[in-house]
């Protein structure tokens, strides 16, 4: 599909992303608050201190404790804030106390780490703007696709965290390039972009972990498909590819199985299916009740207003009887109970999991209905879905709407999109890493309005 207004970019292209930059710091600012880490950002904290004044990822609670290896989660974020904190004085020197009680008189510490996070956000809509010229050839169609990615209000709430996804969603923008670059002209340079950036990214969010098979698969597919004088550079860019990605990931498995001596990725991914597994335990009601539940700003308060309390109980995450608390609970008891029957954590973990698999298999058909409104739930971590949802779908299932080189760029959007909506409770957080497919989809879908409208006018006025 060609667009209309294709041409080099200007100067004055170079000016209009800036002022698209500067809304979308602006934005991202009005919602940094003074909050303190919470939840699984005080273990982040906790295990960057470590490795910043141990040398090693550990969740001591202070320099009384020994510091203990973990592999608990992705060790992208601690060790991001561990080198930060190599700039940042004041953040090195927080007192582990204070982080753990979430003092608020730390507050000020975290002044810079939260400004990290609106970096990450402006290098990734950088990203999504480069990718969307090298897709469409238009400064315009980028520039739209940088004010959807940058004036996103929903994600911007996410920026007052310590701790939260815009790292992954930096790398995400940057592995979706990469790979649309190594698909269109397969060259060593890039195939070792993606596999570094999709490396850090595993270990940045651990969902990604089976994505990296999937692209080999599709280097070595687009290889054969060539023609011959062109397969050697395609075979050579899959082998970097795998080179240096199995480097990256099987060094941090290399680590943990000689650190706490389980050959693993992350720890709690049975937390994850224990999740999945309370989801697929919905009513026929409460799967009706999900779509409304669910969307976004306003299907709560309808839900509380117009249904009875036990239509959308379980979908409120203050009952302990709801699915995410229902979850946790069952998800401690049963690793408690293979704890005290003598095994390690990392063994309990493995053991839990892999009941809660079988239970998922046996019950698959469930976890595909489910599916639907989970993955639906996701979509809201986007400000302009009622824009970019359907052109998503446009762009990827209309022969004729098909825009080269988009779905390249979408795979690892889509592919976070199943996985979360498969596996986890998808709150919208989790779906950041999407963000990028959807700015670039809906860019391209006002491209092909204003395309298609000027084509009309155009008829009209010749036929006048």
């Amino acid at each position: 599909m060609t667009f209309v207004g294709t041409r080099p970019a200007t100067w004055r292209d170079a000016l209009v992303l800036a002022l698209i930059v500067v809304v979308g710091v602006v934005l991202a600012e009005r919602e940094i608050g003074r909050n303190v880490p919470f939840a699984d950002e005080v273990e982040y904290v906790v295990m960057a201190h470590n490795l910043y004044h141990r040398g090693t990822l550990s969740l001591a609670p202070s320099v009384a404790h020994p510091a203990t290896p973990t592999a608990f989660r992705e060790p992208g974020y601690p060790a991001l804030l561990a080198a930060l904190m190599v700039l940042d004085p004041r953040l090195a020197a927080v007192p582990l106390a204070c982080v753990i009680e979430r003092g608020p008189a730390c507050a000020p510490a975290y002044f810079w780490a939260k400004r990290l996070n609106v970096l990450l956000y402006v290098l990734a809509g950088l990203i999504v703007w480069w990718a969307a010229a090298r897709i469409a050839g238009a400064p315009w169609i980028s520039h739209a696709a940088a004010l959807l990615f940058l004036a996103n209000h929903t994600l911007h709430k996410y920026a007052t965290y310590l701790v939260s996804d815009f790292l992954a969603l930096l790398l995400t923008a940057f592995v979706s390039l990469a790979l649309l670059q190594t698909m269109r002209t397969p060259r060593a340079g890039w195939a070792l972009a993606l596999g570094t950036a999709l490396g850090l990214l595993v270990l940045t969010k651990a969902a990604f972990a089976f994505f990296g098979p999937f692209v080999l698969l599709l280097l070595i597919g687009c290889a054969f498909r060539r023609p011959r004088a062109e397969r050697r550079p395609a075979f050579a860019a899959a082998l970097a590819f795998t080179l240096v990605h199995a480097a990256i990931v099987g060094a941090w498995v290399a680590r943990n199985a000689a650190s706490i001596g389980e050959p693993v990725l992350a720890q709690r991914g049975a937390q994850v299916l224990a999740h999945r597994v309370e989801l697929n335990r919905m009513t026929p009601t409460e799967y009706a009740v999900a779509f409304l539940f669910w969307t976004r700003g306003v299907g709560d308060n309808l839900a509380r207003r117009l249904l009875p309390l036990e239509a959308y109980r379980r979908f409120d995450l203050k009952y302990d009887d709801g699915f995410y608390n229902a979850a946790q609970s069952r998800w401690h008891a049963a690793i408690a109970a293979e704890t005290a029957r003598g095994r390690s954590p990392a063994a309990a973990e493995a053991a839990v999991g892999a009941v809660l698999q079988r239970e998922i298999v046996a019950a698959w058909w469930k976890t595909i209905l489910v599916s639907v409104p989970v993955a639906y739930r996701g979509l809201f971590i986007d400000e302009f879905i009622v824009l970019t949802g359907p052109a998503l779908i446009v762009f990827l299932l209309a022969r004729r709407r098909r825009v080269a080189g988009f779905a390249a760029f979408a795979l690892p959007g889509l592919y976070a999109l199943g996985f979360h909506a498969a596996i986890t409770l998808n709150l919208p957080r989790h779906s950041i890493p999407i963000l990028p497919m959807l700015a670039v989809g809906g860019a391209l879908a006002v491209a092909s309005g204003w395309t298609w409208w000027r084509a009309r006018r155009e008829r009209t006025l010749t036929t006048a």
